[in-house]
């Protein structure tokens, strides 16, 4: 479920500018470390 979650935000992020993907693929790389 969480990869699901990464692979659409990620997919997203592409779509939004560069500055708000860093912030988004920060959040979400930060949620699978706490996973871990």
């Amino acid at each position: 479920m969480i990869f699901q979650s990464y692979s659409n935000s990620y997919i997203l992020s592409f779509y939004i500018d560069e500055g708000e993907r860093i912030k988004i693929d920060d959040i979400y790389f930060d949620d699978q470390n706490s996973s871990k």
